[in-house]
């Protein structure tokens, strides 16, 4: 019982990470008709420059430890934002009318570049980077009805739970409460009724692209201390986010959430089983495999509007 449960814990803000990546994803799929497959690699260069910000920091004596990396944060997070608006105004705007192709192989090349920049500009090296909270896991010691359960709750975890939690309940709020919200809603389900009615969609893309790789850098500076800093840091967690916003629909945003955590979850649960090691990766995508058989439309989709 103590190793499933361990297992879930472990799981559960893993596949938050996976549902962050989805629901970016799957914005920009909404909204520009088209994979972002340099998702993961753009905000693999905005946690360099977090980085690169902070050893800055430390370096010139201007701030130290701690208050470094949450001053370096802002840093790589405006850079994901300026990154994917860059994306959207000199690439994506020019080709999304023309041709669905152009816009996928965009990013395919956008992967290479953002890679080789990585190789290029600071090294293909393992840095560390430091945990949100460091310190000691929180261990559960069951007793009574619970005796011989014991749990460890690892702080980055609590940390990845916390901050998932704050921007899934804040996206939800943004999407309905808000004109801009309303906007991207309305563009993803029908852009030619959104011209209509006088909502600017270029604008409308160029947020949708800025936020989402932002929430792509959130993922990259959360699962840094795990997977330590290089150019191919986040390619598992994009491949893996991809197919979260896929089992939850790409018509249902938040969709893409839940399936992120069902895929963390499912993960580590084959991971318990000796036989099965090294396989989890397979066995996942069989499984979502025979799920989109029989919903094809993913396990949360609703209705989906038209494209123009």
């Amino acid at each position: 019982m103590s190793e499933l449960l361990q297992a879930i814990t472990i799981g559960i803000p893993q596949g938050a990470l996976y549902g962050l990546m989805g629901f970016g994803i799957a914005m920009i799929f909404r909204s520009a008709g088209t994979l972002n497959f340099s998702h993961g690699y753009s905000a693999m260069v905005s946690v360099l420059i977090t980085l690169s910000a902070m050893q800055t920091f430390i370096g010139l004596n201007i701030l130290e430890g701690r208050l470094a990396l949450f001053a370096a944060i802002p840093v790589g997070l405006i850079a994901g934002a300026v990154f994917g608006v860059l994306i959207d105004l000199l690439l994506m705007r020019r080709v999304k009318h023309v041709s669905p192709a152009s816009m996928l192989m965009i990013t395919l090349g956008l992967l290479l570049v953002f890679e080789g920049a990585a190789n290029l500009i600071w090294s293909p090296d393992y840095e560390s980077f430091p945990r949100l909270l460091p310190g000691p896991p929180f261990i559960f010691e069951g007793a009574g009805l619970f005796e011989g359960i014991r749990v460890v709750f690892r702080r980055n975890d609590i940390a990845v739970m916390l901050i998932a939690l704050v921007i899934s309940v804040s996206m939800a709020a943004l999407m309905k409460y808000t004109k801009i919200g309303l906007a991207i809603r309305a563009r993803g389900q029908d852009p030619v009724g959104a011209q209509s009615v006088g909502i600017n969609t270029n604008r409308v893309d160029s947020i949708v692209w800025g936020l989402s790789i932002t929430l792509a850098v959130v993922v990259g500076i959360l699962i840094a201390p795990i997977t330590r800093v290089h150019p191919t840091m986040l390619m598992n967690t994009q491949l893996l986010g991809i197919t979260a916003a896929v089992l939850g629909g790409f018509s249902s945003l938040f969709g893409a959430i839940w399936g992120g955590l069902m895929i963390g979850v499912l993960e580590r649960l084959i991971d318990i089983v000796p036989a099965l090691d090294g396989y989890e990766t397979a066995i996942i995508f069989f499984l979502i495999i025979l799920i989109l058989v029989f919903k094809p439309m993913g396990l949360f989709a609703g209705k989906v509007g038209r494209k123009a």
